[in-house]
């Protein structure tokens, strides 16, 4: 099956600064770079082109507001912490401060307020604050001084009920596209499934599972692993003959934004307004190598389960992101994270780990130590048996 190549994802060339804080650790982020520029010139709405910028050329006052951390989802009931900090490169001190607004979905300001920051000549302020998030759709920061506004960003804050929006990864960040807003994904959390069973699905061709006669199914798997010919993405043997055709999940290169959250994304989109009863998930195995962060993860993870049994999907099913060679604990900390949601929302976890059978994954199927990034014929064939089982 070929599937149009038609995503393109662009990142401006800006300022990209790291900073440790918030309850956990987005390693992903460090390795992308965290902070995004927004200049100190005349008010501005931000570029198209950079959301975290106001003014791509910069001001003669020499002030600048930069983006710390903001975190990329968060569980409904906790505080988004939003972190800045204003930077003055004039050799005079400069007396300024941060202007905010919390918006609900009326778009009316539910919150207003503002808080000084001495900026040191050639120096640097910090500036963090804590954020409810109910019945918040928007955030809204600027840098002013004396009154006059140098540098806003906004954020948005996407919750479950919200439709997914188009996204692109600008600047190490996920934006929404239309708008270049910044977007936070807000989701309920589950602790347990209500009145219903969780257990994970045998792996046996020709095993009873939950899944028997439950419908038409959507299947997704990792884009990594088909190969592109002639601009599209084909993958060969891994689609079950007679099964749905394969949407791509991916390929998706690392910038900052957790590939779970852009899987998610993709997923949403792809479903028909009429969503079929089943949807297989293979999970893309780039978070392996982000190192996303296991908490970062199941949040997602729990977002995009959500959501499909609001759009009307009976069964979901997970498997967990495998790639041979990855180290063994990072492994098994997002099979943890993918255990933890898929049990919190009565998902079928069938597993994936069994995929990385060593053999499976050798450039030549006689020929040990020698490696390829996807599986091979044989794992391809391997990994077809095993999705007919649950798409059948």
């Amino acid at each position: 099956m070929n599937i149009d190549l038609t995503r393109r994802e662009v990142v401006p060339s800006i300022m990209l600064r790291a900073m440790r804080t918030g309850s956990f650790i987005y390693a992903l982020a460090l390795a992308a770079g965290l902070c995004a520029v927004l200049s100190a010139q005349e008010p501005a709405t931000p570029s198209v082109e950079d959301p975290g910028r106001a003014n791509p050329s910069g001001g003669q006052d020499g002030l600048a507001l930069m983006v710390d951390y903001l975190p990329q989802a968060l569980f409904e009931g906790e505080p988004l912490t939003l972190c800045l900090r204003g930077e003055n490169t004039n050799d005079q001190a400069a007396a300024a401060e941060v202007s905010f607004s919390v918006i609900g979905a009326d778009g009316k300001a539910l919150r207003e307020g503002a808080e000084n920051l001495a900026l040191a000549g050639q120096g640097f302020a910090p500036w963090r604050k804590d954020f409810e998030l109910a019945g918040v759709r928007n955030l809204r920061a600027s840098l002013k001084r004396d009154g006059k506004e140098y540098a806003a960003l906004r954020v948005r804050v996407l919750h479950d009920s919200d439709a997914w929006p188009k996204t692109e990864v600008r600047g190490g960040r996920l934006v929404e596209a239309e708008t270049g807003d910044l977007l936070t994904v807000a989701t309920r959390r589950r602790l347990a499934a209500d009145n219903r069973t969780w257990a994970p699905i045998r792996w046996a061709s020709g095993d009873e599972h939950p899944l028997k006669d439950a419908g038409p199914a959507a299947l997704f798997l990792p884009g990594a692993w088909a190969k592109e010919v002639d601009g599209k993405l084909d993958f060969e043997a891994l689609a079950p003959q007679g099964g749905p055709a394969p949407q791509p999940l991916g390929p998706y290169v690392l910038r900052g934004v957790a590939p779970v959250l852009l899987a998610a994304g993709d997923v949403l989109r792809a479903l028909p307004e009429a969503a079929p009863e089943r949807v297989v998930v293979w999970l893309p195995p780039e978070d392996l190598e982000a190192a996303t962060d296991a908490r970062l993860y199941q949040v997602a993870l729990e977002c995009l389960l959500t959501r499909l049994e609001e759009r009307g999907v009976k069964h979901a099913v997970i498997l967990a992101p495998v790639k041979f060679g990855t180290p063994a604990p990072r492994q098994e900390k997002l099979l943890g994270a993918v255990r933890e949601a898929a049990k919190a929302h009565n998902a079928y976890l069938a597993g994936g780990s069994e995929a990385l059978e060593e053999s499976l994954w050798r450039l030549d199927p006689k020929t040990p130590n020698v490696y390829g990034p996807r599986p091979n014929v044989d794992g391809r064939k391997w990994i077809a048996q095993k999705l007919a089982v649950l798409v059948e």
